[in-house]
């Protein structure tokens, strides 16, 4: 078998104190190749995993363009184009979902389910297939059906978000051990780290949401907005944002959260914010599309706390099943 092994800058295999990146060497020692990056490759050799260098200096990449992204999305071609088994990724829910969009994406005309592994050391580890390992033993570990929601930016499909897609100009990330929110446009645009504000200009006088073409009920003082799968939440109900939402009877259940004031946040004040909050929820399943139009300066794209740049007017979301497989230790207490 062989893998794809990719993980979030700045992670190391070596020296740590975290007993389960022993299980994730472990697990990488049983293929029979790893195709990794430049950066992981001499910990790979250290820790006796038959590791492969996948050096993408030398390709060219436009200017403007995301650096990172762009690695990401060649060494998955490559990995894709040369059959790997598994995808294995280590960061948060924002790391593996860049590697699933991306496999996902260039296979999206055929029928294919990567499988994944995804090791929690993120800023955020919530999603479903983030999981810790607890074992060192791949043949222990269960395999899960992963549902998604897919995003597309004036029809074009621009990736999957297996937590939670959020329309905003903010994400939230770590430096110096502190969680911030940073710019979208300026990480989408040029991978660069700046702080900023949550922009609240989501929403224009044209804004419009429809569901399978009949419009919602939903006024133009939004400020953020939430999509999302529930489809590990216990009876499919979940509390979005303050709203407990019931799909009870959807095989497949989404749901959208349009919030008249920024929720995700990283600055204090807002944790003790005690005001009234207006929401409004909709559920929707696996045919159904959600369409949203008529939007504001600040109004990108996060998915799973990748920022993505806006380039159209008009948005659409549907709950894809079963896009992808996970492997989970089932005994893990999330």
């Amino acid at each position: 078998m062989k893998a794809l092994f990719l993980a979030k800058p700045g992670f190391r295999l070596l020296g740590h104190k975290d007993p389960d990146i022993d299980n994730l060497i472990e697990i990488l020692k049983g293929f029979s190749i790893v195709y990794t990056s430049g950066d992981l490759y001499d910990d790979c050799v250290k820790s006796g995993i038959r590791a492969f260098r996948l050096d993408l200096s030398g390709e060219d990449i436009p200017p403007g363009t995301n650096i990172y992204v762009a690695s990401i999305n060649k060494m998955v071609a490559f990995a894709v184009d040369n059959i790997v088994d598994v995808y294995v990724t280590a960061g948060g829910d924002g790391t593996v979902s860049y590697v699933a969009s991306s496999t996902i994406l260039y296979n999206r005309n055929k029928t294919f389910r990567p499988l994944f592994i995804g090791f929690p050391a993120g800023t955020a580890n919530a999603g479903p297939i983030v999981r810790r390992l607890g074992t060192g033993d791949i043949s222990r570990l269960k395999m899960a059906k992963i549902d998604a929601i897919e995003v597309c930016d004036g029809g074009i499909p621009i990736g999957y978000g297996f937590n939670d897609v959020i329309i905003g100009n903010s994400f939230l990330g770590t430096l110096d051990g502190d969680v911030r929110n940073f710019d979208a446009e300026a990480m989408a645009r040029h991978g660069e780290i700046k702080s900023i504000l949550p922009g609240t200009e989501i929403a224009s006088e044209s804004f419009r949401a429809s569901l399978n073409g009949k419009d919602l009920e939903v006024d133009s003082n939004v400020k953020q907005i939430c999509v999302s799968t529930l489809q590990f939440d216990t009876y499919q109900k979940r509390a979005i944002f303050g709203g407990i939402l019931n799909a009870e009877g959807f095989e497949h259940p989404g749901a959208a959260a349009f919030i008249d004031r920024v929720i995700v946040d990283s600055t204090p004040s807002s944790w003790n914010y005690r005001g009234a909050i207006r929401t409004t929820h909709v559920c929707f399943d696996a045919n159904d599309i959600l369409k949203v139009s008529g939007f504001g300066k600040d109004a990108h794209i996060i998915i799973d706390g990748n920022p993505f740049i806006r380039n159209t007017d008009e948005l659409t979301f549907r709950v894809v099943p079963w896009v992808c497989t996970a492997l989970w230790d089932m005994g893990e207490k999330k």
